[in-house]
């Protein structure tokens, strides 16, 4: 335990405030509660908007692909199917197609998630945070 020097007197508040009554509090509370529900139900309402919108695209694109390599597969067989080079064009389609599948993995694996999806509620979030401790050092450095 230290030691207390003789001269040391106890440290008091300048002024003390009262706390703000438990109503006023409560309501702050309730209110910021609110504010970042209404919040997060935009971001989810975007965020589905833009999913609905990323789906129909990437489907669309899918079947447009689909067929377009169907055609040109029947257009390669059907070009080399009485020539000796038959089964070069089958390894050679199947070759692409495997590359393909792996470039679709490969950019699956990689592509950026859906980060954006809650952008503002993290924004409001740390600011939030960086006003509380703005607050709490203000308060703090107030204090003698």
């Amino acid at each position: 335990m230290p030691a207390v020097p003789a001269d040391a007197t106890p440290r008091t508040p300048a002024r003390v405030t009262a706390p703000a009554p438990a109503t006023e509090v409560t309501g702050l509370l309730f209110a910021h509660v609110e504010a970042y529900a209404a919040l997060i139900a935009c971001d989810l309402d975007g965020a589905q908007r833009q999913l609905a919108r990323t789906l129909l695209a990437t489907v669309a694109l899918g079947a447009v692909l689909l067929v377009l390599a169907l055609l040109g597969a029947a257009f390669v067989l059907a070009s080399q199917w009485n020539t000796p080079d038959r089964d070069l064009a089958f390894a050679g389609l199947f070759g692409m197609f495997g590359a393909a599948a792996l470039a679709l993995v490969v950019y699956l694996a990689l592509r950026r998630p859906l980060s954006d999806a809650f952008a503002r509620s993290v924004t409001e979030w740390q600011l939030d945070r960086q006003r509380v401790g703005e607050l709490l050092s203000a308060r703090t450095a107030s204090r003698p």
